[in-house]
């Protein structure tokens, strides 16, 4: 004989205790299924944010290179590349291009980001 998931089985007793009138193990055998549905409707948000933070790990490994494809501009990694950068022609402005630069790439990445979890 094959043995039922736990979640019907509870809810087999359940039925079978309600129908012959014994309430005790009803609310018993009903607050064991209750738990098993919560565990596995908690389980399946589990295995949903994985795929998600898989998807979104996928992605960024796609957006960075990762030996996969090369950027067409070769980005500073560090923030103080980037001051330095800013800073070689003394332009007085340079320090605030750098800090809009960098605000409007996070901007991109996140905008990015949400269009690939929407797809």
């Amino acid at each position: 004989m094959k043995r039922l998931p736990k979640i019907e089985y509870f809810q087999k007793r359940m039925n079978e205790a309600k129908a012959s009138g014994d309430m005790a193990k009803a609310m018993y055998y009903e607050g064991r299924y209750n738990a098993e549905k919560a565990n596995k409707e908690q389980s399946l948000k589990g295995r949903k944010a994985e795929k998600v933070a898989e998807k979104i790990q996928e992605h960024i490994d796609n957006l960075l290179g990762n030996g996969k494809r090369i950027p067409l501009i070769n980005t500073p990694t560090e923030r103080e590349e980037l001051d330095a950068f800013a800073s070689r022609n003394n332009g007085d402005a340079d320090h605030v291009l750098t800090e809009m630069a960098v605000r409007h790439g996070v901007l991109i990445a996140m905008q990015t980001i949400l269009k690939q979890l929407e797809e």
